[in-house]
């Protein structure tokens, strides 16, 4: 059987082989909590004149072509507010970096571009996402999730004082010098924002697993992937505006509102356009219907309120790790959860280096008794 003992030297070696990395996690995930309203302190210029009219999103993929000829756009994301500007996602065919434009809705004009230096929120969210190590950092974040998991476990288990005990497991002793202060709060505020941290991490990790968890959950429950069209590049063929599809995919689908166009394809030539879909609780839900550029023709499509039950549960994740999912107090909650996590890992480490520096201070007053 496990020991409380045990299981304390599991968390703390936990703590000391993760707390590092989950330091930076945990500080890049706070700050992304409120990202948007961070964008729109950090660069103002993002705010734009409204207009009478918006121009066709066509101009605003030549715009961003003229300013970068070697990138292949990726993501068109339009702004919930309209006097915000687009910005669009670009990735450098001769480098592989990611470059982000801001255009003017209203009158295409280049606002603000650059690699992710030039945008802090995106590089907090880059290395929140893969350490900016790909697909292998994708995996050190999944795994630094689990143990995030673990710990979180354990440490309600070692924290658990009892049913008649349960006031003294939140108390926190200010006047009995400074170790024991941090050592008291790092247990009361752990047992408080545990349930946080777990579903941050279970979320989290499921997310960067979730390509591998599909074959395993769709032998058991009907799983809908979303949707991957290829179709091959024809480079001396004309492919059509991406307008045409917006209007056609409102004209088919409903009218609402256009969420963002996604590009796949060495050309960009399968056009996918994102309708927000009303129909369902969840903030980031849309509709998405793909093209195929050079005939017209709707390749495929993903609608959220036809998706088996298994989909939508992955498709939650998203939501519910960034809070959203409860909208304002969601994203508190995690914001709190964020915080007391860059608390923990910093606290567990300072604590566990102390431990090591009393510990020989120990041997050496030992040693030095004996002779």
């Amino acid at each position: 059987m496990m020991t409380r003992k045990r299981l304390l030297q599991l968390h703390r070696w936990s703590g000391v082989v993760f707390g590092v990395l989950l330091l930076v996690l945990s500080v890049t995930g706070t700050s992304l909590v409120f990202r948007d309203e961070i964008e729109g302190l950090i660069h103002p210029s993002l705010t734009v004149i409204k207009g009478p009219k918006t121009v066709p999103i066509q101009a605003v993929i030549a715009k961003s072509y003229e300013q970068y000829p070697t990138a292949a756009i990726r993501r068109v994301v339009m702004p919930d507010d309209p006097e915000t500007a687009i910005i669009v996602h670009m990735k450098d065919n001769m480098s592989g970096d990611t470059i982000l434009l801001a255009v003017d809705p209203y009158t295409a004009n280049a606002i603000r571009g650059g690699g992710l230096s030039a945008w802090p929120m995106e590089l907090l969210f880059h290395t929140h996402d893969s350490l900016l190590a790909g697909s292998m950092g994708e995996f050190i974040v999944a795994i630094e999730g689990i143990a995030l998991l673990f710990m979180a476990i354990t440490g309600l288990f070692i924290w658990w004082p009892g049913k008649k005990r349960l006031k003294n497991g939140f108390k926190v002793f200010k006047n009995a010098g400074i170790e024991r202060f941090v050592r008291s709060l790092h247990r009361s505020a752990g047992a408080c924002v545990a349930a946080i941290l777990i579903i941050s991490a279970v979320t989290g990790s499921l997310m960067l697993f979730k390509a591998d968890l599909y074959p395993v959950v769709g032998a058991v429950a009907k799983i809908v992937p979303r949707p991957k069209p290829s179709i091959a590049a024809q480079p001396e063929q004309t492919m059509m505006d991406v307008d045409t599809f917006i209007a056609k995919s409102l004209q088919n689908y409903g009218s609402s509102r256009v969420r963002e166009i996604r590009l796949f394809g060495q050309y960009g030539q399968v056009a996918a356009v994102y309708l927000q879909d009303e129909s369902v609780h969840r903030k980031n839900a849309a509709k998405q219907i793909y093209y195929n550029r050079y005939t017209g023709d709707e390749v495929d499509h993903y609608m959220p309120k036809d998706l088996p039950a298994a989909t939508t549960f992955f498709d939650w994740l998203f939501t519910v790790h960034t809070g959203e999912a409860a909208g304002f107090l969601g994203r508190m909650l995690i914001f709190v959860g964020g915080l007391g996590l860059v608390f923990f890992a910093g606290s567990g480490l300072w604590l566990w280096s102390l431990g090591i520096v009393q510990k020989r201070s120990r041997k050496l007053r030992s040693s030095s008794s004996r002779t």
